[in-house]
């Protein structure tokens, strides 16, 4: 099993950059090319689970997701509530921000983590508002 990284944004020279990119087996700068071509690349790379970080948040690529480029699609970290949409299987959340009792109200199919699913802090998502 393999972890590939399809960044979709140019490198900010952050260390939160670097840490993703070392923490993965593939890292793939996507930036240059359209929503099919992203598409494209990940079903040739033959990925199995594609696992969007954004959701409807800034800089967003949900398009490419639409296309259905993985058999398994799953929204996990960028946005905690539903994303709508059929083309998303399953939704990465914890039970206070998602409650199981209100999964009627989701499309996709919650896998629940206990405590939280959120692994970050504003300081690290939005440094420039802090310099």
């Amino acid at each position: 099993t393999e972890v590939y990284c399809y960044a979709g944004q140019p490198d900010d020279g952050s260390e939160v950059r670097e840490v993703i990119r070392r923490g993965c087996d593939r890292f793939v700068e996507v930036g240059g090319l359209n929503y099919e071509e992203v598409a494209q690349k990940i079903r040739g790379d033959g990925i199995n689970v594609l696992i969007d970080l954004t959701g409807y948040t800034m800089n967003m690529q949900t398009e490419i997701m639409a296309i259905g480029p993985a058999p398994v699609q799953v929204s996990f970290h960028g946005f905690p509530g539903t994303m709508g949409a059929d083309f998303i299987h399953y939704l990465v959340a914890d039970p206070r921000t998602t409650p199981p009792e209100h999964s009627e109200f989701y499309t996709e199919s919650l896998i629940i983590v206990p405590h939280t699913y959120l692994t970050n802090d504003h300081r690290q998502s939005r440094r420039e508002v802090f310099s």
